[in-house]
């Protein structure tokens, strides 16, 4: 055998690199491979992990978001049934700001001598959110959003104070309804859609004593 080697040595260190290189091949392709395959799996693994944890994170903050909004409404409601309370004041100051120019229009077309009627004519407004309703606490009617279409339309009803409802699938700021309630005409607006933050604004308006 040796005397094979020593009379073919050219066979021999071919024989050799050829034996070399296919275990080099065999490794790269067998065992680099299946490292590469295998960190790339656990890449896109780690991708989803983080993708899945921002999901759970904005659920979580638009969950807060809304539970800091209910209880904004909550106190903002109890501090306006509160007569010496601020937002009342205010409330009070505005409504009778209103009645002074009132006063001051209908002076001027008066007559001397006549007297002036005074005029005050309801109006309520307020924000809500989607899957939240809008409810004017005079009038009862209501405006509930299930949904925000990303052109800033709404979707969900309308329910007047005679029990009609009306489903809206396109509500688009400044539609409004009219209804009439004790004798009185009324304006139900829809006056903002924020498909952004998923926020609304309406409001309820007197339209004639």
């Amino acid at each position: 055998m040796s005397n094979w080697f020593s009379n073919h040595p050219i066979t021999s260190i071919l024989g050799h690199i050829f034996i070399v290189a296919a275990g080099v091949w065999a490794f790269s392709v067998f065992v680099l491979n299946d490292n590469k395959i295998n960190l790339y799996k656990a890449q896109v693994e780690n991708s989803k992990t983080i993708a899945e944890q921002y999901m759970q994170k904005v659920t979580g903050l638009e969950s807060e978001i809304a539970k800091l909004k209910a209880e904004n409404e909550r106190y903002l409601t109890w501090l306006t049934s509160e007569p010496k309370s601020f937002p009342a004041l205010a409330l009070k100051i505005s409504s009778l700001e209103r009645d002074l120019t009132a006063l001051k229009l209908s002076s001027q077309m008066q007559e001397p001598g006549e007297k002036v009627p005074a005029v005050s004519l309801y109006e309520f407004s307020k924000g809500f959110s989607k899957g939240e309703s809008f409810k004017d606490p005079q009038t009862k009617a209501v405006i509930g959003v299930s949904d925000i279409n990303s052109n800033y339309t709404a979707v969900g009803v309308v329910a007047l104070p005679d029990g009609k409802k009306i489903e809206i699938k396109n509500a688009k700021p400044g539609d409004s309804w009219e209804f009439n309630k004790s004798g009185k005409e009324y304006r139900l607006t829809l006056d903002s859609v924020n498909w952004i933050n998923n926020s609304l604004k309406a409001s309820v308006s007197e339209t004639s004593e």
